[in-house]
């Protein structure tokens, strides 16, 4: 039985769980300085190796560059996961002193994932997982790959992992729902703690359906009565399919080439205020909360040029005047040429509000974000925080071809009249993350 059930079941929630949790990886260093993390579990069988696998695939699917080497060598499976060869690897590479790329497999699944086999099965591994070359290795393959994971053998049987994450930037446990014992797992985290392994967190695995209420989860598969796919006709299945990308596509073609003079304009008075790099770029929670950089001309110094820290502080006379006539945000047709955007849509927001949104505001993340929205037209900075994001889930529940063509007139009809734009931040209501957090102490 295939259990990349990421690569043959997309739209399933068990997809959507390990894109959760990839999400939870993403987002758990923003800083870029998590590489090589590494996936154990207390004891055999509680499904370390197939969430590892379908954990890689995920994080493939967002873009990134991908090694997934399996590093259990008292029982190597990774290879029995993706149907390949497991006759050499990373034994043979360790101790013939070999280069790694002479034994990468790269899998049909997606072509930004790589993986290497144990190869041989040696008789001293962990001597061989603590040896110096070891640790050569994995850094030489951070160097090359955005994530490194690890699989290795359970906790308690052996020494290996905690030999292993030694080295490592961050370790998941996986515990099997119904056999994981309490006292076991305590004695794996205690095994890790006690030398000094960084646990990202623990994954529950298999779960059973109606003990989560998944039924009522908005990303339930299509065939159940609560998806938002059943609420909606079919003529706005075939729009938001097959008419709305096209659209977005030629209007963002059109648009870059008739506004190609006013953003050489932009880049000449952006270089000459504010200096290079000319364009911001921000890391953003796409559809199904794939992230991608989003991309502005720059309107705020640097912090090391600015007076003060904060945005206010920052931002310069001319950044408001870019801002106050969006002219700033005219090289996301970029991102909507590249299909990460779309004209109209939920506006994308920051990385850290995604574990701040009810069940219902999660669906704003099931469309492409948009240049523009329902919030925009409808107030944009003038309204708090749950009127916007039930604006946005009103257009998802609601989307067709003559509202998005309603929202881009009036959009037009709102930048010529400037309205809703806040230049002071003060007064603006904060950070989604801020407020929620305040509003749940209260």
């Amino acid at each position: 039985m295939n259990r990349l059930i990421v690569h043959t079941k997309p739209k399933s929630p068990i997809s959507e769980a390990y894109r959760r949790i990839r999400t939870n990886i993403q987002f758990s260093d923003l800083d870029g300085d998590v590489k090589t993390i590494m996936f154990t579990s207390s004891i055999k069988g509680e499904g370390k190796t197939t969430t590892i696998s379908n954990v890689a695939l995920t994080l493939a699917d967002a873009g990134h560059k991908v090694m997934l080497l399996d590093c259990d060598f008292r029982n190597p499976s990774i290879h029995k996961e993706f149907g390949i060869s497991n006759k050499n690897g990373i034994t043979d590479i360790l101790l013939l002193k070999k280069d790694y790329k002479e034994y990468v497999n790269t899998t049909i699944e997606h072509e930004k994932l790589d993986v290497l086999t144990v190869g041989k099965v040696p008789s001293n591994p962990s001597e061989l997982l603590s040896s110096q070359a070891m640790k050569n290795f994995i850094n030489k393959l951070k160097d090359d790959y955005d994530y490194v994971l690890i699989d290795t053998p359970p906790v308690l049987p052996v020494t290996d992992a905690t030999v292993i994450s030694t080295y490592t930037d961050r370790v998941v446990l996986v515990c099997l729902s119904g056999k994981a014992q309490i006292e076991v797992t305590k004695r794996a985290v205690e095994s890790l703690q006690k030398v000094d392994a960084n646990i990202l967190g623990v994954i529950l695995n298999k779960i059973p359906v109606k003990t989560m209420q998944y039924h009522n989860i908005y990303y339930y598969e299509k065939n159940e009565s609560n998806t938002v796919d059943k609420t909606t006709d079919n003529d706005k299945k075939f729009y938001e399919k097959y008419i709305k990308r096209l659209m977005d596509a030629l209007i963002s073609v059109i648009a870059l080439i008739i506004l190609s003079p006013v953003m050489l304009l932009c880049s000449v008075l952006v270089k000459r205020d504010l200096g290079s790099p000319i364009l911001f770029k921000q890391k953003r929670p796409g559809k199904n909360e794939e992230v991608f950089y989003i991309y502005k001309f720059k309107t705020m110094l640097d912090k090391s040029e600015a007076n003060g820290s904060l945005d206010i502080e920052r931002l310069t006379d001319f950044g408001i005047k870019l801002r106050s006539t969006s002219l700033d945000e005219l090289p996301q047709l970029i991102n909507i040429l590249k299909g990460e955007m779309s004209i109209v849509g939920p506006r994308p927001l920051m990385p850290s509000y995604l574990p701040y949104y009810t069940e219902e505001e999660k669906i704003r993340h099931t469309v492409r974000p948009g240049l523009t929205g329902l919030a925009q037209i409808s107030g944009r900075n003038n309204l708090s925080w749950d009127e916007k994001l039930k604006k946005d889930v009103d257009y998802v529940k609601n989307i067709s071809f003559l509202g998005d063509l309603s929202i881009m007139i009036k959009t037009a009809l709102a930048v010529v009249k400037k309205e809703g734009f806040i230049v002071d931040t003060q007064k603006s209501e904060g950070d989604l993350d801020e407020v929620r957090k305040h509003e749940s102490i209260y």
